[in-house]
């Protein structure tokens, strides 16, 4: 029985739930990741464009972060998730199924 006192978050925590964010954050990744393979009709390929320059902290299947003046643009789905998408580690990016794909988003996302 919850009471008024008892921290949800606690709760979660103890349950060993993801958060609203990070699940969310996963499914967005694992529709880019099914667009990208052409599992999804969802075109990608004018939006997604490979970044320019590689340093230590990008992968070689990044993307150039898509601009945005406003916020109801930088906010939607393909600029948040392409700054999302580099930030994964090489090993994750390269798995081909989906649903280790997502179970390693996951994992990944719970380490923050």
């Amino acid at each position: 029985m919850i009471d008024r006192t008892t921290s949800i978050t606690k709760v979660i925590k103890n349950l060993n739930w993801d958060t609203l964010q990070n699940r969310r954050t996963a499914n967005r990744l694992c529709v880019l990741h099914k667009a990208r393979q052409g599992l999804l009709a969802l075109p990608v390929e004018h939006l997604l464009k490979p970044s320019l320059r590689q340093s230590r902290h990008t992968h070689s299947d990044s993307y150039q972060i898509i601009t945005c003046a406003k916020d109801y643009y930088k906010y939607s789905y393909f600029p948040k998730t392409i700054i999302d998408w580099n930030q994964l580690p090489q090993s994750i990016i390269n798995i081909q199924d989906s649903t280790s794909f997502k179970t390693a988003v996951q994992e990944f996302l719970k380490q923050d």
